[in-house]
C-alpha cells in the first residue's frame, strides 16, 4: 500500500500533462508542467528516456506526436510567453485569410528574443490591447493589425485576397482599418501606403468578394480599364426575388457569375443552376459564367468580351 501511495503524486501530474499536451498538438512548456506538479527532474528523465523531445528552450513535445505547422506555432508562442503573439503571415494563416500556410512561423514580441531556424521574431516596444487577442488558446495579433503587418511584407495580390476575406467574414471593417492606418501610418508603418490604396478602391458599403477568384476577377476588370460592376446584385421581377448574382452591370442587364468547377458538380445542382439561369434570362438579362480559366488564363479575351457587351448599343 505504501508503494502505491508514493506513486500517486507522480502519476497524476504526468496524466494531467498528457491531457494538456493533447490539446496543444503534443506541446507543453516547462512552466505548464511545473504548474501541474511535474518536476524538472521528471522532465530531464523524459528527455533521457526519449518520451519527450525538446522543441525550443523550455518547450517540449510528447514523443510520437505528429509534426505539424500548428505544433510549431504553439511551441513558438509558449516559448515567447507573456507579450508574444503569432503575427504577420502566421496570424493570417491561422484566420484562413491565405490560400496556403507559410513554411516559416512568425511571432511578434516585446521580449528580448531572437529569430531561429523556421521562426522569425519581430521585436516591438509594446503591443496595444486592441492589437492582440486569444483565438483557440493561441495568442495572436488582431485581424486589423495582422493586415497592417502583412501589407509591409507580402505581394499586393496576397494582401488583397487576405483583405477581402477578412472584410467578407466581418473580421474587421474598412472604418476600423482606416482608424488604425491613421495611427500607425503616421509613424512610417511599412505597407501603410499599399493598404491605404486598397481601401481607397473599397469605399464604405463595398461588398467584399466571397472568394479569391472573385477578387482576381475584380482586379482583371481594373487592369483592363473596365468600370467596376455591382457586387452581390439582387435581380427582381415586379418586386419579387429572382436571383442574387456575383456581379452585375444593371444598366446593361448583364449578370456575371464567377464559379469554381466543384460549384456545379452533381446532376441536381446542375439542373437547379439551369433553372436559375433561365429565370434570369427570362427577365431580359444576359448571363456570363466565368471559371478560373476565363479569368486567370484568358483574362484579356474575357475583358474584351465584357467590353463589347457593355458598349453595344441597344442594351439596357
Amino acid at each position: 500500500m505504501g508503494a502505491i501511495r508514493r506513486e500517486i503524486p507522480t502519476l497524476a501530474p504526468k496524466a494531467a500533462l498528457a491531457g494538456l499536451a493533447a490539446t496543444q498538438y503534443g506541446v507543453f512548456s516547462r512552466g505548464q508542467a511545473r504548474g501541474l506538479g511535474v518536476t524538472d527532474a521528471a522532465i530531464r528523465h523524459g528527455l533521457r528516456s526519449g518520451s519527450i523531445h525538446p522543441m525550443l528552450p523550455r518547450v517540449y513535445c510528447i514523443a510520437g506526436s505528429p509534426e505539424s505547422w500548428m505544433q510549431r506555432v504553439i511551441a513558438a508562442t509558449l516559448w515567447g510567453g507573456t507579450g508574444s503573439f503569432a503575427s504577420h503571415m502566421t496570424a493570417a494563416a491561422l484566420r484562413n485569410l491565405l490560400e496556403t500556410v507559410p513554411a516559416e512561423v512568425t511571432m511578434t514580441t516585446t521580449r528580448d528574443l531572437r529569430s531561429r531556424k523556421g521562426l522569425r521574431v519581430h521585436r516591438v516596444r509594446e503591443i496595444r490591447a486592441c492589437d492582440a487577442e486569444i483565438v483557440g488558446g493561441i495568442p495572436i495579433t488582431e485581424t486589423t493589425r495582422t493586415l497592417l503587418d502583412i501589407a509591409g511584407q507580402a505581394p499586393i495580390d496576397l494582401v488583397e485576397v487576405a483583405l477581402d476575406r477578412a472584410l467578407h467574414r466581418r473580421l474587421t471593417t474598412i472604418r476600423r482599418l482606416r482608424w488604425r492606418l491613421n495611427d500607425v501610418g503616421a509613424r512610417g508603418q511599412p505597407g501603410a501606403a499599399l493598404l491605404r490604396g486598397l481601401l481607397d478602391e473599397r469605399p464604405l458599403g463595398t461588398v467584399a468578394p466571397e472568394s479569391p477568384l472573385e477578387g482576381r476577377f475584380i482586379r482583371l476588370l481594373s487592369r483592363e480599364g473596365l468600370p467596376p460592376p455591382q457586387r452581390q446584385y439582387v435581380i427582381l421581377a415586379d418586386g419579387v426575388f429572382v436571383a442574387r448574382v456575383d456581379f452585375a452591370y444593371p444598366e446593361h442587364r448583364l449578370a456575371i457569375e464567377v464559379d469554381g468547377y466543384a460549384y456545379h458538380s452533381g446532376k441536381r445542382r446542375w439542373e437547379k443552376d439551369l433553372e436559375r439561369r433561365n429565370a434570369i434570362e427570362a427577365e431580359g438579362w444576359r448571363v456570363l459564367n466565368l471559371t478560373k480559366r476565363h479569368i486567370d488564363d484568358n483574362g484579356s479575351e474575357t475583358a474584351r468580351m465584357i467590353r463589347r457587351i457593355i458598349t453595344r448599343p441597344g442594351r439596357g
